[in-house]
């Protein structure tokens, strides 16, 4: 059995929205080295712009993953992609069966 990195993030949620040609994802991982949790809204044409805020609990991370998305619903954004976490990392993942 293969051990996870200590240093990986889990990903619990990611929503990416589309408004135009601009395109923003907002996800929200669990962090395997701390206790904590990260919320990051991604702007895709322009990585530096991205937002990063540290969350100790993960019920507030994904609270505030919900007002980001609500207010980008309010102003004309659109989900265009939508991915939630897996309970295992990539590395323990089994391919589909044909």
């Amino acid at each position: 059995m293969r051990r996870a990195n200590p240093h990986t993030s889990h990903r619990m949620l990611r929503w990416t929205f589309q408004r135009g040609s601009q395109v923003v994802t907002c996800r929200v991982d669990r962090e395997a080295s701390t206790p904590g949790y990260t919320l990051a809204l991604i702007p895709h044409r322009n990585f530096e712009a991205m937002i990063v805020e540290t969350f100790e609990s993960g019920v507030r991370a994904l609270q505030r993953h919900a007002c980001i998305a609500a207010r980008l619903r309010q102003l004309g954004w659109t989900v265009i992609a939508y991915t939630g976490g897996t309970a295992f990392p990539k590395s323990r993942r089994q391919p589909a069966v044909a």
